[in-house]
């Protein structure tokens, strides 16, 4: 017959119970404690051989996260750029865009994913928005001037007058998926696009991977999404054109920043530098500003915009459109002067240099509206 505990026994038993519960509440406690003692942390991800230029994606961790999520959306973030470059680049034998220039048939459709379907619409947008300084179809351009550095000579007129004209908007067709060409000539270069458009798809799939706060960084180029490691906003360092050093920082929140101008990127033929933009409209190297930085909510307005300015000049500050704010570092080593969008203005912070000024572009005056 089972012999009852005695009350004594009762208590002790619940006592180690209780105690046994304690402990464990105690553990899981302390071990929550230890994990937000160390926060936030930060995990980056500097994947080799994407895009042919520096990449590293940052992740912020400000609440504890599971560590594969966090790995997870790392993954994920670095297949939508490979995927970008295998799909928009010209240097992928296997890429649609570089398959489409190596197919020369007119009137006959061109079937494309929607990717680069989209990827083309938007370029063309850019391209009216901007007035034709946007152009993705200028790669016979491109190719003559890049050919004018290798051999270090000028191209003659006539080359660069029939370079223009083999390769427009005009002599492509965009409808439901398919590209059509009316002339054999047209070719497209979205080398530059397609590294803003993957930074795009690249935070998304982070961001749709359960991360909420990190950038995207590919060569000089950055997007912020959530909140850095400590404050509200990302620092983003202007760099001096002309030297090792920074003039001083913009403050940004959920936005890209692109740079552009003619310090950073340039070609040099027969002693003179020229920058790597070219003005679709003239067919010659753009009389690009020593720098220009565009924020924009996504990198590929920033982007269509770096690259118009570097052809406008301050002039285009005026066509930018609502959400997108610019400034244009003007003149040399020893003379210089920053304009900016008001928008813009109210970003800069912690200014190193006292010849720093801002200027503001109006919303409207006689001499800028010539161009809208």
């Amino acid at each position: 017959m089972p012999r009852r505990l005695s009350g004594q026994a009762d208590r002790k038993a619940v006592a180690g119970l209780v105690f046994i519960v304690l402990v464990i509440l105690v553990g899981a406690f302390w071990r929550r404690w230890d994990e937000q003692s160390h926060l936030p942390l930060i995990i980056s991800r500097i994947p080799s051989g994407v895009m042919n230029t520096h990449c590293r994606l940052l992740v912020v961790q400000h609440r504890v996260m599971n560590s594969e999520t966090v790995q997870g959306a790392l993954d994920e973030g670095v297949v939508a750029l490979r995927d970008t470059e295998s799909l928009l680049t010209t240097w992928g034998a296997e890429s649609q865009v570089a398959r489409f220039n190596a197919w020369n048939e007119t009137g006959v459709p061109m079937e494309m994913s929607v990717q680069v379907s989209e990827a083309l619409r938007l370029a063309e947008e850019g391209y009216r928005q901007t007035l034709g300084t946007f152009d993705v179809t200028d790669e016979p351009l491109i190719r003559l001037w890049r050919q004018a550095a290798e051999i270090d000579r000028l191209p003659e007129q006539a080359a660069i007058e029939k370079a223009r004209a083999a390769s427009r908007w005009e002599d492509l067709i965009l409808a439901d998926g398919l590209v059509i060409r009316k002339t054999p000539t047209v070719q497209l270069n979205l080398d530059g696009f397609a590294l803003a458009w993957g930074m795009d798809q690249a935070a998304q799939a982070m961001k749709d991977a359960g991360i909420e706060n990190g950038s995207v960084e590919l060569g000089a180029q950055r997007i912020y999404f959530g909140q850095p490691a400590e404050g509200d906003l990302w620092d983003h360092p202007i760099r001096d054109p002309f030297g090792a050093g920074r003039l001083g920082k913009i403050s940004v929140s959920n936005a890209a920043v692109v740079t552009a101008g003619r310090q950073g990127r340039f070609m040099r033929i027969e002693g003179q530098r020229y920058s790597l933009t070219v003005d679709p409209r003239s067919g010659r190297p753009a009389a690009s500003a020593p720098a220009i930085i565009v924020i924009a909510s996504r990198a590929v307005d920033a982007w269509i915009w770096a690259s118009a300015l570097e052809v406008h000049g301050p002039d285009g500050l005026s066509l930018l459109p609502a959400g997108t704010d610019a400034l244009i570092l003007n003149g040399d080593a020893e003379t210089w002067e920053i304009l900016a969008t008001p928008g813009m203005g109210d970003m800069l912070d912690d200014i190193l240099d006292p010849r720093l000024k801002i200027f503001p572009i109006p919303e409207s005056n006689d001499e800028l509206d010539r161009i809208r």
